[in-house]
């Protein structure tokens, strides 16, 4: 398929990667997975993507080797942990793969390190892929900045 848009999926035996990846595969619009990461040691290594997610198989192995699991991809959608996620970043930004982190966790220093990565790359990050939530977070900023004026002290909890 020639407008085909091919997703890396890093973190792929996660709970996210297993929910992801039949998305993917039953995408009729021209989605398809080129490469599922794991860290090494998973026990996914060298199972078919698609068999171990519960859908179809596709004929991706799971492989624990970031430039294997990113080659060819046109995005990447990250959901390791904090520390990959930048490690993966930073390849992606060598590679010219847009990414897609939902990953959840960076320290102060990881985000910093992630908005320079964005700064040669584009980067979706979005550690709640709720749209509610997200929501949530746009109103609480927009009330921090209306009540500062008047000296309030706006915090979530």
């Amino acid at each position: 398929m020639a407008d085909s848009i091919s997703i890396a999926m890093l973190g792929a035996s996660g709970r996210m990667g297993r929910s992801i990846i039949p998305l993917i595969a039953g995408d009729a619009s021209g989605l398809r997975l080129s490469g599922a990461l794991v860290a090494p040691g998973d026990n996914a290594i060298g199972q078919d993507a698609g068999s171990f997610a519960g859908s179809a198989p596709l004929a991706i192995a799971i492989t624990d080797e970031p430039r294997r699991a990113l080659a060819g991809a046109s995005v990447a959608i990250d959901f390791t942990l904090a520390e990959a996620a930048v490690r993966n970043a930073a390849l992606c930004r060598e590679l010219g793969v847009p990414m897609v982190i939902g990953t959840t966790g960076h320290s102060g220093a990881q985000l910093a390190e992630l908005e320079e990565i964005a700064r040669g790359l584009a980067v979706v990050l979005a550690p709640n892929m709720s749209l509610g939530v997200n929501v949530l977070f746009r109103l609480a900023e927009l009330a921090a900045r209306a009540l500062q004026a008047e000296q309030y002290d706006a915090e979530i909890f």
